[in-house]
């Protein structure tokens, strides 16, 4: 069949190119000699098929001639991206921030009225935004079908500076450009990321952020709600605290280069750069700027009885202590983590090797953690256990571990230890956190009670392994922490009497130790309870939150919280009291009011009276949020803050903080 119309095709092809040469390709003489003057009916044909057909040619010549082709194509292909190909995305941050005090702090830098425009005004360009920019901008585009891309930016402007100097001309640091792509392939999915600042999160040992818990009635920078209201109805529901992407991730600035090889199941991690940690931090002109590199694997498990992942991870940092003594400042872990789940029960657990080489030390450190999940496919209760032994020089200042080892200072050894906002020296840490130099238990479970009333409940206790610092503990300051940390913002050794230490949105508190033991081995206990309630009030959403903590510091083990003034260090409670309340489709209030006491043992500092501290501190704050459209709001707080010590007279202050953030997401 398929010859037999051939055949017909080559003979309509022929009789085409005949008629054709008969047609048209004689002169117009020889073709007048043809027409057939008595018959001109006989003629019509012939000349009405020569003229349909020149006329299509000489319109179609016209059009050729005529048609130019579009501006960025070629042969009807697009030569590059067009606007309509962009996909533009990012947050817009304006913060106004009003205090007026009675009582201040001695050495407070700002006046007891003060006006700001970023969340840290005299923290220097580069960190004035407390690492959070004013806009941040993402371009996004698809190049082909296998390969997609995006363009980051974020800027900050720190809103200092006179026309004399011309100082009003610096801009912030946080000039961040970053570029990422992704391509898919049949085997998967490969992706590049590089330039600052790109999250980044290997295992909880080795690179992340230490996870600390925000209060609920302050606002947060990273916060990306578009709906004020449900950051409180998730709290509630998700029972997760407050944080953004880069939560639990390290912020890295070099290059990324990653890939999920599909059919293996593994995916494979590689870095270069520097972490936020990494630079040096108050020695710009002597300390040297390592490099940090690294990498992880993973390998997914999937089975009928068992679901998760397997990995390794090797964190290098490289550099030198000063720029001409060539003194070796090296940083190294490496470590193996799993995550397995199983029917009714989950078990995620880490084991690593670390090395410190710098002029102070050249030592390695091990760490070790357990996790046990248990739903209530076997108990009535979800059940959470968590067992750790981190030693000493087992620590890096990127990972999710709060380093109380003196010999590691962030961005190098040439940061004073009194500039050094990454050394907690036996602080009393927060349930869920852990800390080196420490062997402890976490316990955690949750309960809800008639559908509204959930109830959750943390426990952790833990002893140091080696006593190496018996001359102060450290409590963490929960209440007015933000505004707290504001004082003397990112300083050491401060207050009037020189003990507490500014780091980002909170403060912490050095209790000298009167009578050092080296055989003691502290140990640290510290209890949460977090009571949340939804209901409605005039068909209404409201929620109320109700967060209790207390923990204690003693010269050694206990199962239990103390309370016995001559051993005890310190004893310190915190509550925090929250409602908020949608009255409007747009419109949300908040009330909140917060109390610490702290209270210090005998074997403490005594004051001039010859007490230990004894320090109360309250909040009471009321906002409202305005979600004047879907991707934008505008938030009012203002809060009246205090705290006194009954015994150090001098440890006061009082007054009123207002401030107002709009925020639009694009």
């Amino acid at each position: 069949m398929l010859n037999r119309y051939k055949g017909k095709l080559f003979g309509l092809a022929l009789c085409v190119g005949l008629f054709g040469n008969n047609a048209f390709a004689e002169s117009a003489d020889s073709l007048s000699n043809k027409i057939d003057l008595a018959n001109p009916e006989k003629n019509s044909f012939k000349l009405s098929l020569k003229n349909t057909i020149l006329r299509k040619i000489d319109i179609k010549s016209l059009k050729s001639d005529s048609t130019e082709e579009k501006f960025g194509y070629q042969k009807g292909k697009k030569l590059g991206l067009f606007a309509e190909d962009l996909v533009v995305s990012g947050t817009v941050r304006f913060i106004t921030i009003f205090r007026n005090m009675t009582d201040v702090y001695p050495d407070m830098l700002t006046a007891k009225k003060n006006l700001s425009f970023v969340d840290y005004p005299l923290g220097g360009a580069a960190i004035a935004q407390g690492a959070y920019p004013t806009l941040e901008l993402n371009l996004a585009s698809k190049v082909s079908q296998r390969m997609d891309f995006n363009v980051g930016y974020s800027f900050a402007y720190f809103f200092r500076g006179n026309q004399d100097n011309d100082a009003s001309r610096y801009i912030s640091s946080i000039q961040n450009l970053r570029f990422g792509a992704n391509f898919h392939t049949s085997i998967g999915k490969f992706t590049v990321n590089a330039g600052q600042i790109l999250p980044l999160k290997m295992s909880k040992f080795t690179l992340g952020q230490t996870i600390y818990r925000d209060d609920y009635f302050d606002r947060l920078p990273w916060d990306w709600y578009r709906n004020s209201f449900l950051r409180y109805d998730e709290y509630y529901s998700l029972k997760v605290n407050m944080g953004g992407f880069n939560e639990s991730r390290a912020l890295f600035s070099g290059i990324i280069l990653s890939g999920n090889i599909l059919p293996l199941g593994v995916s494979v991690t590689t870095f270069a750069g520097r972490t936020s940690l990494t630079s040096p931090y108050n020695a710009g002109s002597t300390g040297f700027p390592g490099i940090l590199y690294g990498g992880r694997v993973e390998k997914s498990v999937f089975t009928k009885k068992v679901n998760g992942k397997i990995g390794s991870n090797n964190y290098l940092r490289k550099g030198y202590s000063a720029l001409v003594d060539g003194l070796k400042d090296n940083n190294s872990m490496f470590t193996v983590d799993a995550d397995f789940k199983f029917k009714g029960l989950k078990i995620v657990s880490e084991i690593g090797y670390s090395r410190i080489n710098n002029r102070f030390i050249k030592n390695d450190g091990i760490g070790t953690q357990v996790r046990v999940d248990f739903d209530k496919t076997y108990l009535p209760l979800p059940i959470f256990l968590d067992f750790y032994y981190i030693q000493s020089n087992f620590a890096n200042y990127d990972g999710g571990v709060l380093n109380t080892n003196r010999n590691l200072r962030q961005g190098g050894s040439a940061t004073g230890i009194a500039d050094d906002p990454t050394v907690f020296t036996n602080l009393n840490q927060e349930v869920s956190q852990y800390a080196n130099n420490r062997i402890g238990a976490i316990f955690k479970t949750n309960a809800r009670i008639a559908k509204k009333l959930s109830i959750d409940f943390g426990y952790a206790a833990s002893q140091e392994i080696v006593n190496i610092n018996d001359s102060v503990v450290s409590m963490q300051h929960r209440v007015n922490s933000f505004s707290r940390s504001r004082f003397n913002q990112w300083k050491m050794n401060t207050g009037p009497y020189n003990q507490v230490r500014s780091i980002f949105r909170r403060t912490i508190e050095n209790v000298a130790i009167t009578n050092p033991n080296t055989d003691h081995k502290k140990g640290f206990n510290t209890v949460e309870a977090m009571v949340m309630y939804k209901s409605k009030l005039l068909a209404r959403d409201l929620v109320i939150m109700s967060y209790h903590t207390y923990g204690s510091t003693q010269e050694k083990f206990s199962l239990i919280p103390t309370w016995d003034k001559q051993t005890t260090y310190f004893n310190q409670f915190y509550n925090e009291n929250t409602i908020a309340y949608k009255f409007a489709k747009k419109l949300m209030a908040v009330a909140d009011y917060s109390i610490e006491l702290a209270k210090g043992g005998m074997n403490t500092r005594l004051a001039e009276n010859g007490k230990p501290l004894d320090q109360f501190g309250k909040s009471i704050g009321i906002g409202l949020d305005y979600d004047f459209m879907k991707t934008g709001g505008l938030h009012l707080r203002h809060k009246w803050f205090s705290h006194q010590d009954k015994n150090f007279v001098l440890d006061k202050f009082k007054g009123q903080e207002t401030y107002v953030e709009l925020k639009i997401f694009f």
